[in-house]
């Protein structure tokens, strides 16, 4: 388990970088740059989250309301790929940043191909369920895109409380 103040110092770095920058693409871009081989971290999804979250410490109020839509988003698109999500719950953002094109072509193109044979992997399983099993996952897969909105809405109390 990598500790808060470990993310909270990556993030720091990335925000660090990124505060220059006019455009939240830009800043998201920046950050990720020096995320990308963090030092702290060999694990990809924490790369992320820590550019992300250093873009964010900049960021306009309407961008961070733009990256917060897209990464719902994707989270409840995560879901659906790892069978426990349905792509009937996932609501698009209004005005799209980019988030995956631009991880994608910050880490190159030998993880862009592991990504794309990992897409078709799983749809190729999911074309392959019966019906049942299409039902059965659709409806796990909302049960948790709806947990995700409500940690999701506790954590903003928390930290509106902390405030």
């Amino acid at each position: 388990m990598v500790s808060k103040n470990l993310l909270l110092m990556a993030a720091t770095e990335a925000d660090a970088a990124a505060k220059g920058k006019k455009t939240i693409e830009a800043k998201l871009e920046t950050a990720m740059k020096v995320m990308v081989n963090y030092w702290a971290f060999t694990d990809d999804d924490l790369r992320f989250q820590s550019a992300v979250a250093g873009a964010l410490m900049s960021a306009s109020d309407e961008d961070k309301q733009r990256v917060k839509e897209e990464m719902d988003a994707l989270r409840c698109l995560s879901s659906a790929m790892s069978g426990f999500g349905s792509i009937t719950s996932l609501k698009p953002p209004e005005k799209p940043v980019g988030i995956m094109k631009i991880w994608i072509k910050v880490i190159g193109v030998n993880q862009v191909d592991t990504l794309g044979s990992d897409m078709v992997a799983t749809g190729k399983k999911i074309q392959a369920m019966t019906p049942e099993q299409k039902a059965e996952m659709s409806k796990h897969s909302n049960a948790v895109c709806r947990a995700t909105h409500e940690m999701k809405k506790v954590s903003n109390k928390i930290e509106s409380v902390k405030k």
